[in-house]
């Protein structure tokens, strides 16, 4: 079975836990209305009587069939050949990831996608990577996604530019692909150590540069920070960053969702839809400061001196209008630029561009970045 199929296993249980989760929640909200209480609490408030009886028996009937249906399922799933998966089922696999990725990988789901490196939509093999590490002048570039998305985004736009990449300039191209609901922490630490693997030898190895969107260049920068803490050798081969659209001081979206969440809290009867709020993914929860050490000071702010002396930090912000951002992320925090100057990052103002009229998703395909990175990565 490939991969990136959705196992329907796999499905069956996640929407079986779904059922008993929304029971949970519903019965929580009927206990505090016939049951008031004193304070707020999101943890589940039972019922009693008869009335507990029937939500335990909901309960009950939806935990049995699901996992009746699961083993069936699981059989179904064995006989389908379908070794190619449809387009719908990478997207929404990756959707799913970025919403509840670190709870998939918690209960050991199939549906949780594994940090790979991949061409051409298909995992690279080691054998196949081992010559890309090795023995060649070549510079290798890594691209990285941004939540809820997958490595075939990069060329679905009329700009490609890992093909403009590879046919202008010769360079070699890999693509991360990643489960974008786990901790930017935790990303960044594997891909280190799965850089640190594919660039093992201290010398002859080729120039890399990594391009990130969104949250993937928060990604990019915690694999910096933490090979120069570990000492990793892949970082001394690290010629660029760039970034396109990233949160490096947080996005407005996910710091409302904070807000909502901690409002919801405040009285007995929105309480139990703060379990709700509480869903979104630490890697949702992460972009609210664009966050990269941890535990999370309040309030954070972003350490400017991550990248290892001599390497190049690029950052594109888009906007829709004016400097409003290009509808997720300002443009201020995309360039790394904070209203206090001590804690902007380093970077010079030919190492920032800004695109007029661009969205979010739109920075995955632009003329005009495609014409910078081919100028900014041309030998110098």
């Amino acid at each position: 079975m490939s991969a990136d199929r959705l196992p329907l296993k796999a499905v069956s249980r996640l929407t079986r836990e779904a059922v008993v989760a929304m029971t949970d929640l519903v019965e929580s909200l009927h206990a505090t209305i016939t049951q008031p209480v004193s304070g707020s609490s999101s943890a589940p408030h039972r019922t009693r009587g008869i009335t507990g009886m029937v939500y335990r028996n909901v309960r009950r009937v939806a935990t049995l069939s699901g996992r009746s249906a699961e083993q069936a399922l699981g059989q179904l799933d064995n006989l389908i050949d379908s070794k190619t998966p449809s387009p719908v089922q990478r997207h929404l696999r990756a959707a799913l990831n970025g919403v509840i990725g670190d709870y998939l990988e918690q209960q050991g789901s199939p549906l949780a996608i594994p940090m790979t490196f991949r061409q051409n939509g298909q995992v690279v093999t080691d054998e196949a990577l081992a010559p890309l590490g090795q023995h060649s002048t070549t510079p290798v570039v890594l691209f990285i996604h941004g939540l809820c998305m997958h490595d075939e985004h990069w060329s679905t736009r009329a700009c490609n530019y890992p093909k403009a990449l590879t046919q202008t300039l010769n360079l070699r191209v890999l693509y991360l692909h990643y489960n974008s609901g786990r901790s930017i922490l935790d990303n960044g630490d594997e891909l280190s150590q799965q850089l640190n693997r594919l660039f093992a030898s201290p010398d002859k190895t080729p120039p890399l540069i990594l391009i990130g969107h969104s949250m993937g260049g928060l990604v990019a920068r915690r694999a910096c920070y933490t090979a120069q803490k570990a000492q990793h050798p892949w970082v001394h081969h690290l010629d660029s960053v760039i970034t396109l659209g990233t949160p490096h001081f947080g996005a407005p979206l996910a710091q409302a969702g904070a807000l909502l969440e901690r409002l919801l809290e405040k009285t007995p009867y929105s309480a139990p839809f703060a379990r709700l709020a509480k869903l979104r993914s630490q890697g949702i929860k992460d972009l609210r400061h664009g966050r990269l050490v941890g535990p999370e000071p309040r309030p954070y702010h972003p350490d400017p001196s991550q990248l290892p002396e001599g390497v190049r930090m690029l950052a594109v912000a888009a906007s829709l209008t004016g400097d409003n951002g290009d509808g997720l992320v300002p443009v201020q925090s995309a360039l790394g630029e904070h209203r206090d100057p001590d804690r902007s990052l380093p970077l010079a103002d030919s190492d920032k561009l800004r695109i007029p009229d661009c969205g979010h998703l739109d920075l995955l395909g632009h003329p005009q970045i495609e014409k910078a990175l081919l100028e900014w990565l041309s030998p110098r």
